[in-house]
């Protein structure tokens, strides 16, 4: 049967999508949603509307904040099925002077916050032998930029803790997989490379983010690919980094 053929695979999956509120993350949560997901949107802010189920405010580097968010959703939409971490910190400085609590702020969200989570949602999964996670790593953890120490780093992380992850709950029907995105107008991208859409159009084709097709992606581009993870298709699809950059980065 065609993937196209089935107009909601996911219909009634708990999915709980961080950073939910804007960029990649409000994406995907409209993605999981239209492929029939009940939606659990998280971030520090909630958007006004949103086609999520829930909306759940949670800061991801609190440990107990996120345990206590999983706790919620389980008791008012079911267990998590999904588990999609889009939230994410940046900020630019040399290494030799990259400043401690910089280095914290960016590694407690993109490697802390994503631990908490996925290790939050893992038990349950393997204990029902279904489980579909994605984590967003970033170009960056493959082919670092200058003054992104602590970015990149992190990014590489989250791209180890997919694979481990993936290796752990394989024989549980479980996957774990993570995306690499390449330039994409989000609130982060626009705020790091100078705050308009021009401005990245510029980095898109004169940076060591430019890339082949001289395009500046949109959200929706990388919650497309997030939501055929999520499909049944994709269920021996594992351990594995989805590079979503127009041909900026061909590993």
């Amino acid at each position: 049967m065609s993937i196209c053929s089935v107009p909601r695979p996911i219909e009634d999956r708990v999915a709980i999508v961080t950073g939910g509120a804007s960029g990649i993350g409000a994406a995907t949560v409209q993605e999981l949603s239209e492929l029939g997901a009940k939606v659990a949107c998280v971030d520090l802010v909630q958007p006004p509307d949103t086609p999520a189920a829930g909306a759940y405010e949670c800061d991801v580097t609190d440990r107990e904040a996120v345990e206590a968010t999983i706790a919620q959703v389980s008791s008012s939409l079911g267990p998590p099925d999904i588990m999609v971490m889009c939230a994410g910190a940046t900020g630019p400085a040399p290494l030799a002077e990259f400043p401690d609590d910089l280095w914290r702020k960016i590694h407690s969200v993109n490697v802390d916050g994503t631990f908490y989570f996925v290790r939050g949602v893992l038990k349950g999964m393997t204990e029902r032998r279904y489980g579909r996670i994605v984590l967003i790593s970033s170009g960056a953890g493959v082919r670092p930029s200058k003054g992104t120490a602590g970015y990149a780093s992190s990014k590489a992380a989250v791209i180890g803790l997919a694979k481990l992850t993936a290796l752990e709950a394989a024989e549980y029907g479980v996957t774990c997989n993570a995306i690499a995105p390449g330039l994409v107008a989000t609130p982060m991208s626009m705020g790091f490379y100078g705050g308009d859409m021009d401005e990245l159009r510029k980095v898109a084709t004169t940076t060591l983010v430019a890339n082949a097709m001289k395009a500046v992606l949109e959200p929706v581009d990388i919650a497309s690919v997030i939501g055929f993870l999520c499909h049944p298709a994709a269920r021996y699809i594992t351990g594995q980094t989805f590079h979503i950059n127009g041909g900026s980065l061909m590993p």
